[in-house]
Parts: structure tokens; sequence; C-alpha cells
């Protein structure tokens, strides 16, 4: 690549420096038996490297290598750059990634690749001929911020061809700069760019003129002297020229090409003409330049420029900035280096400090540095220094109109803002042109900025200091905040026209600072050109991408520009992880927005959690495409939700309530819901009322994921709350319980309160990006009890002389407050209950002294105790025996029907509850008798019944009482005795011959007693 550099130096003669040429490195021929190597160095560097940054374009040399046919298949990580010239016997297919040699020499051989992908990649050097060894080499792609080189760039968060900023030793190191303030100190420097493309303003290639401090006329016949020349140039304010070139021409006319158009940013110093004779140029007196303040005091604003103050031409001593000190100026620059640095004291009050003004461009990105850098070198630290820079870019363009260069007429262009405070740019009215000034190029940047436009009456004399905060949100103070980044909106026009004498205007600010007796202090901006191009252009949003999960968890970002086509539509095509390319159409709304760049957004879904390269390129409605751009999309976990409960319960039941002076058990779950979520070092509270729970009687203080792992928890007495740390990793399904036990303060006036419970929750989140978290307000949890009375529960029992409750009778409850009276003689209830039991034949033996009182905490506890009896509880109350037959024989029969309550049977039954105390209990026997003999309504037949026992004796009922029935079992409570008759068991009636037909009744008694 040849590299052209004019440079006209202001007080001597003009210079015209020869071509440089930069040529590749080639290695010299050596014996065909050396193997073949393969060197991989970065591009326009010869110094061998081990290790690449991604994205940037790097060389891979292959000397030594035999005669014949080559193949190299790129990995899908290792994208082929396209050269700026054709390398000969070198061809490259897109389609299938294939590098074809055709080695015809034993020369090394450059082609240059680049990296999309960190890792280390295989690559072979495959010859078609089957008897030949293939060359092996490795890629070893790191990332950018890892790569360590001798100039670090940083890159332009700007559209304008993404320039790169050269990185300086600190600004008051003179290292390899020498002073030239004997002869020389103006500088113009021209660029021709290697890229410039055809268009129709621009046929023959552009020129771009990024730096020349501005000057003053001299209409002296004699050459100036060097006080004269000091005092005319305005060093701190610079001027940018846009020229176009004709390169088929060799002298100073190349630079103007009949018909096409020339800009100029700032004040233009003209060139063609003896410059021993005469200065030549425009001096600047719109523009403030260089001002400070000092003890935060805006009345002490004041600038401190090199030049003249009022008067166009050769300045008296009373015109010049007074603070100056102009026997201290000096002027540097580096050998062969086209950078300039200014020096000079200044004085402000009793405080002394020395200024730089540095200009240090980027030939391959045309982005001049402009760097200032104040040094204390008086005896006392200067208090609250305001360093500030005012600039008017006054931007015009013209028509070459012929061969000598001559200029037609000039035309405002218009200013407007980049937006997204970045900084404002000039544009030529017919197009073709644009200027760029970047406030916060550099981390040294204003700490604020603001642009506006206002009248200005050109060569107006004196220079107006509060014009500097006019911009600013408050023009009083220093500390105030620019327009631009408050009111007002991107791309909004800022007026120029210099028919209505109207200029705009740019104040930078930087708030003010002690500056301690030899420290120093640096402040940069910068400022770039740009040529309309008639090829797309495609910018990806700087630095790092992710994605979370979702259908539109990435978004492409980036802008795109194009003069192409109009209002034609472009599009923007990308490809996920080496799939098909999509499409993403965009184009202009209208022929006014043509060739500005626009921001996009392209949703995208990945697929969670692993990393995915995204490409893009923009292609253009003539289908001109851009360069492939890669951007890795990380994945960025969500940050986590949880579904939290939390449980206050007491003896193991779920409470809503609690009473004053009620003990508690508190669990609080967190269970993280978010897929791929985690929280490190995780912090929860708990805070406590202090007026309804005592922290003093807190106990059972755990935190424990589910897996067993504990945390560490205390009570936190002077907050009043409960802080629990969980270090380790808390992820996705897993589950966090807190857990204390409590008591609720035993104080009536609680009652009617509410006492709340809630958890918050903070720790760190994420995995590749790690993020401070707070569990949101609305999703943290929350527990509200209401706080009852206390009751308490009289419990009455009714229980028999074993202590035992007597069957059929639950225990009663009664429900009080706490220390109401309570009297069970008064619940008609526990009346009734008693009476029911008494008449089951139960004694009541006392009466509970408990059965009045007060309800009292954790209950009362009241028995009334019956003494029981044996009696029978159920029997056959009647025995028929049916219509009999007297025959002539003595006949024995048995009874018909028995009726037990649950119809007829022919068996005789008892039923016996024995409810005395099991201490008095004794055996006890069943007798029968005969009350009244069977007897009809005029006969009687005595001696007829008979009782078999269950031993199957035979017993004559009469009137004495014969025992039936044995009991010795003392142990049942309840006991059947049944007679059954098909078993010849029971009672029985004897029909002798010769008695009366009659109906007959009688009665017989059965007794239960204790047996002796």
């Amino acid at each position: 690549m040849k590299k052209r550099v004019l440079f006209p130096v202001a007080l001597v003669a003009l210079l015209l420096l020869g071509q440089q040429v930069m040529e590749l490195p080639v290695k010299p021929i050596l014996a065909q038996s050396q193997a073949p190597v393969v060197t991989i160095a970065m591009k326009n560097q010869n110094e061998e490297v081990k290790e690449v940054p991604i994205e940037e374009p790097f060389n891979a040399t292959i000397s030594h290598l035999d005669v014949g046919k080559y193949v190299i298949e790129l990995p899908k990580e290792l994208d082929w750059v396209t050269p700026e010239k054709e390398i000969t016997g070198i061809t490259y297919s897109e389609k299938t990634r294939q590098l074809t040699l055709e080695q015809t020499s034993e020369e090394a051989i450059t082609f240059s690749l680049k990296a999309n992908s960190v890792g280390k990649y295989q690559v072979k050097v495959i010859s078609t001929v089957e008897k030949q060894k293939s060359v092996p080499f490795e890629v070893n792609a790191i990332e950018k911020n890892e790569a360590t080189e001798e100039v670090q760039n940083e890159e332009l968060t700007t559209f304008a061809e993404a320039p790169q900023m050269l990185s300086l030793n600190r600004l008051d190191d003179l290292t390899g700069w020498g002073d030239i303030s004997s002869n020389s100190f103006g500088s113009w420097i021209f660029q021709q760019k290697s890229e410039v493309f055809s268009s129709t303003l621009l046929p023959k290639g552009v020129l771009l003129t990024s730096l020349n401090p501005g000057g003053g006329r001299n209409n002296k016949s004699t050459a100036p002297t060097l006080e004269e020349q000091i005092r005319a140039f305005r060093v701190d304010v610079p001027a940018i020229q846009y020229h176009s070139r004709d390169e088929s021409k060799t002298n100073t006319i190349a630079w103007y090409v009949p018909g096409t158009v020339s800009g100029y940013l700032g004040k233009n110093p003209t060139v063609n003409g003896g410059e021993s004779v005469t200065m030549h140029g425009e001096t600047d007196f719109k523009s403030l330049g260089l001002v400070v303040a000092v003890n935060n005091d805006i009345n002490t604003l004041q600038e401190i420029s090199v030049g003249p103050k009022t008067d166009i031409g050769y300045p008296s001593d009373e015109s010049k900035v007074s603070n100056v000190d102009i026997n201290t100026f000096k002027v540097y620059k580096k050998t062969e280096d086209i950078g300039r640095k200014f020096a000079y004291d200044v004085t402000i009050d009793t405080y002394k400090f020395h200024v730089t003004v540095a200009y240090i461009p980027n030939l391959e990105t045309d982005v001049v540095n402009v760097i200032y850098t104040y040094t204390n070198i008086g005896d006392s630290t200067i208090p609250g220094l305001m360093t500030g820079f005012n600039y008017t870019p006054e931007f015009k363009t013209a028509k070459i109109t012929n061969d000598l260069g001559s200029i037609g007429t000039k035309t405002a262009g218009t200013i407007k803002y980049m937006g997204k405070n970045k900084g404002i740019f000039g544009t030529a009215t017919a197009g073709g042109h644009r200027a760029e000034i970047y406030p916060n190029y550099r981390e040294d940047g204003p700490d604020s900025w603001a642009a506006w436009s206002e009248s200005f009456r050109s060569r107006d004399g004196n220079r107006d200091i509060t014009k500097f905060m006019k911009g600013f949100k408050n023009p009083t103070d220093l500390y105030s905040v620019g327009d631009e980044r408050d009111a007002i909106a991107p791309n909004t026009q800022i007026k120029e026209d210099t028919s209505t004498n109207t200029n705009a205007t740019i104040s930078m600010k930087w708030n003010p600072k002690d500056l301690a007796v030899g420290e120093s202090i640096s402040n940069s901006w910068a400022y770039a050109t740009e040529a309309v191009s008639s090829l797309p252009k495609l910018h990806l949003e700087e630095g790092d991408a992710y994605y979370t999960t979702g259908d539109t968890g990435g978004v492409i970002k980036g802008s795109w520009r194009n003069y192409e086509a109009g209002t034609s539509t472009n599009t923007i095509k990308y490809s996920i992880d080496g799939g098909a390319y999509q499409n993403y159409p965009v184009s202009y709304n209208s022929l006014e927005e043509v060739g500005l760049a626009q921001d996009f957004e392209i949703p995208i879904s990945l697929v969670a959690p692993g990393d995915h390269t995204v490409r893009v390129y923009l292609s253009s409605n003539k289908g001109v495409n851009t360069s492939t751009y890669s951007k890795i999309f990380r994945f960025k976990a969500p940050k986590p939700k949880f579904d939290s409960t939390i449980s206050v319960k007491t003896d193991g039941e779920e409470r809503t309530s609690l009473s004053p002076g009620e003990d508690f058990t508190f669990d609080l779950a967190m269970n993280m819901a978010t897929q791929y979520s985690q929280l490190i070092d995780s912090t929860i509270r708990v805070p406590l009322d202090s007026t309804m729970i005592d922290g003093s009687k807190l106990k059972d203080l755990s935190i424990t994921k589910q897996d067993g792992t504990k945390g560490t928890i205390s009570f936190n007495a002077a907050l009043n709350q409960l802080e629990a740390q969980f270090p380790t990793s808390f992820v996705a399904g897993e589950t966090l319980n807190l857990h204390f036990a409590g008591q609720v303060i035993d104080s009536e006036d609680l009652v009617d309160q509410q006492l709340t419970f809630e958890a918050t929750i903070k720790g760190t989140s994420g995995d590749v990006v790690k993020e401070n978290f707070e569990l949101p307000a609305a999703e943290k949890p929350v527990k509200q009890i209401d706080i009852v009375p206390a009751l308490s529960t009289v419990t009455v029992n009714f229980l028999d002389g074993d202590r035992q409750p007597i069957v059929g009778y639950e225990p009663y409850e009664l429900i009080g407050k706490i220390n109401d009276h309570y009297d069970l003689m008064s619940e008609i209830d526990v009346i009734w209950i008693i009476e029911e039991i008494e008449d089951e034949g139960y004694d009541l033996t006392n009466f509970p002294t408990n059965e009045r009182g007060l309800f009292e905490r954790g209950g009362t506890v009241v028995d009334y105790i019956f003494n029981g009896n044996i009696n029978f509880t159920k029997f056959a109350s009647t025995v028929g025996f049916g219509e009999l037959t007297i025959n002539s024989n003595t006949q024995v029969y048995k009874p018909k029907l028995i009726d037990d309550g649950k119809g007829p049977n022919n068996n005789l039954f008892f039923e016996i509850s024995d409810t005395r105390n099991k201490a008095d209990r004794k055996p006890w026997e069943i007798k029968a008798s005969v009350v009244t003999e069977l007897t009809s309504s005029k006969h009687k037949l005595p001696g007829n019944f008979i009782f078999r026992t269950k031993d199957k004796n035979e017993i004559v009922l009469n009137k004495s009482e014969e025992v039936i029935y044995k009991q010795s079992d003392t142990v049942s409570q309840l006991t059947k005795v049944s007679f059954d008759s098909n078993l010849e068991e029971g009672l029985q009636l004897k029909v002798d011959p010769g008695i009366y037909a009659d109906d007959y009744t009688g009665a017989i008694s059965y007794t239960l007693e204790n047996a002796p």
C-alpha cells in the first residue's frame, strides 16, 4: 500500500516528501531441502506472533514450499481477508472455503486471514501431488483485550469508518519530540486514504486534510519576525479542509480537481503565495479556544489562547491575550511525524501553569486527537481549576472552478448532533463531505459539552468570554450540564448560515479540580473526516453481546448507511452459528435521510446456555455487499425469580392469627424458579417488629439448602432483624429454608394489631455476567398475622369411678378469654349432661373444686366423677307359649314368642351393665321367682314353671328365689346372657293331664344381685 504525504511548511518553503512504499518482507531463498515453514504475524507487522486477537487480520507466510499446487481448507472459525491487490497464484472460493495455491517458484507466499472465534484451530496446506507431504500449522485466537501489542488501539464509538486512536505517552513527556520553535511550527496534514471510492461527486478520489492550526494575515512587505508569527497564530483552533485529488497529476494543482467540491471546517489559511513575504490565512476571531477559571469562580473565566485578540493582521502588544507569556512559546514535532505540540506558560492571578496543545493524527483513520495538558509550575496549589475549550466550526463548501485551483463561492453547510452524546458533524449542502467532532473520544474527554448556534459578525473585534457557558443549562454554574444530554433531541440541526451571520459553536467543559504543585491534568477531544462512499457501510455495536432465554433473547445492534440507491430497500443478512443467512430489510424513509447512519436492532432467538457466533453483512439494492462481521453472543443468565412462601405454625398447625404470649415457628422456603439462574453470596434479612416479637427469645435459628448445606444466621439486635448468609451457589430447582422459633410478646395491647413478616434477598446473580441482585419489592414473600385475644379452654370430663370416660359422653369444652370468669353450674349443657348420667344409674360423688374459676393460659380440666351400679339394661319382658294341647300325659313346652324389642323370638335374654368401680366389683347372679301363678279367670296352675340353666339343671320355680345364672367375670362392664330354647335352655311350661282348658297368664320376677 502506498502513502502520499504533502507537508507545506508555513514559515519556510513548500516541501514535497517523496513516496513512502511499504512492502511485505520476503525471506531469502533457501536450499530446497529445507522443510516448509508457516509463520504468523499481524497484518502490516513483521514480528512473528504466537497468538492473534479475534477480528484482527493477520498474515500467514509459507516459506520453502515446493513448486506445485496446494489446497487449504479453512475451518469455519477462520475467514479469508480479501487482499487490496490480487495475489498471484492464490484463489479463494467462498462456497467451498478453500484456498488454492499455484506455487510456481520457491519464494515465500503470504495471505491474510481473520479469526472470528476464540480457540486453537488446525490448518493444513495439502499438496495435490500424492507423494508430497501436507504442511500443518496452528492458529491460536484470543480475545482482543488479551492481545499484547506495542501500540494499543482504542475503537472510536462513531460510525465514520470506525477510526482508531493512536495511544500516546503521557502528554508532559517530550521523549522523542524535537524543538522546532526557531524555524517552523505550522503544519498541514494531507492524507490520501487508500480505500477512497469513486462517486459522482469525487470522480478522482479525495484528499482529507486533517490538521491545520489557524493563522493570521500579515500584509507587511518584509518577512515577519518569530514573535510576530507567534502572535498571529491561533494554535489552539484547528481547521479541516477537504479537496479532491487527480492522481494523474503530481503538482500542487493535483489537489484541486475542477468541478469537484471542497469543504472547510473552521478558518482556512491559503497556501498559494510566497510565505517568506506574507503570512496567509484568516485569524479565527469567533472561537474562544482554550479557557480556564480558578477558585470555582465563574467570574475568573478567561481565554488563554496564543494569538491575536482583536485586529486582523499583525497584532500590537496590547491586542495579545495578556495572560500568556509569549517568550515561553515552543513548538515540538517527532522525527518523520506530522504531529505537533505547542507549549507556553500562563499566569492567572497568582497562579502559574504550563500548557501544551498537542495534535496527534492517526493517518490510518483520519482521526486527530487534540490533547491539552496543564501542569502547575507555581509555588502553590491552584484551587478549583476549571478548563475548557470553545470552537466555532464554521462549515463551508465550494466547487473548484479551474485547474489553477480557484475556488468558487463558499456555501454554508449544516451542523447536526450525532445523537447519543457522541458529538456534532458538519455536512456539505450538496453532500460529499462530512466533518465530525467527538468530545468524548477518550477517557479524559469533557465532563459536559454543549453545542448551539447564534449570530456572529465576522471579524467583530474582541471575543466575548460570556458565550462560553451559553449552551449549558445554567450558564452561571461551572458544574452545569450541556443540553445535548438533557434537552436537545439527537439529530437536531444547529443552524449555520453565513448569509445571516449565524454560526454553530461548541463548548467543552472539564469540572473544577485542585491542581497541586507539579501535578498535571489532561483534557482531550478528537475530530475526523469522512468522504461520501458509493459502497454500503455496516457497523456493529461495540462491546460484548449477550442473550437471555426466550424467543428474542438476543439482539443484533448496529448501524448501516448507503448512498447508493436512495430509498430503495437494502438487506441486512445474518447467520447464526454457520446456519443459513436470514434477511432483515432496511431502507431510508426519505431522500433527506440518504447517507445518514441509521441504527438497527434485530431480535434473534438463541438456544441457551452456550456461546453463539452471529455473522452479519449488509447487501445493497444493487447487490453490493459489505464485509462480514462476527459477533459472539454469550449467554446471560436471567435474573432469579423465586417461588417463596412464609409459614407460621403452632404445634404443627398453620396459623393466620396468634395471641399475645403465644409460641410459634417461622419457615421461609425459597425455591429458585428460573432455569439457568443462580445466586451467590446470598443475604436474607427478615425484619422483626420489636414491639411484637421479643428478639431475646428467638431459638432454633437455621438456614439450610435441600441438600443439607447450611449457612450462617444470627439476630441483629440493633436493627431488629434476622440476618442469614448463604455463600455457596444457589441454582434453579433448589430450595433454601430459613427457620426460627419465637414468641409473641405477652401484652393485651397488641390485640387487633397485625404482625407482618417479609424477607429481602440480595446476592450476586449470573454466570458469565455477574450482577448485583436484589429481590424486587413486588416479589418479596410476605405473611400477615392477626393478633387476636388469647383464648383458653375449660375441658369438662365425665368419668366413672375408675376415672374412665363414661361411655356415650364426650368431653365438653368451654372457650373463653384468658382471665375471664367461668361457672360450669351456669352452663345448661353441663347440667343436662350430669342429669342424663344420673338417670342412667350413676351417682355424682363430688362437685369439683374448679367448676368455677378463671380461664387460664394452657387451659383447665374439670373432672366430674360418678359412681356406677349394676343393673339390667335390656331383658325379655313378655313370654308367650301360644295355644297348647292337653294330652293324657304330662307335657313340657318351650316359649313360642319372646319380645326382645327387635321383634319376637323364642330365646330368653338379659343385658347387664356393671359400672361399679373395679375395686368394688364382685361376682353377681340372676335369680328367678314366681310372682303370680298361671291363672285364668276361673282356675290356677301352681308349680307349672320350669327353668333349665346353662348347665341343664331343671329348677321348678315357685315363690322363693332360685339362682338361674352366675357370673364370676368382673372385668366386663357389659354382659349379655341368652338362654337358647333350641338347646333346651331357659323358661319352660309343664302341662299336666286333666287341667282346665283356658287362657292363663302369670308373672315371674328376675333379680340381679351380688353374689355372696
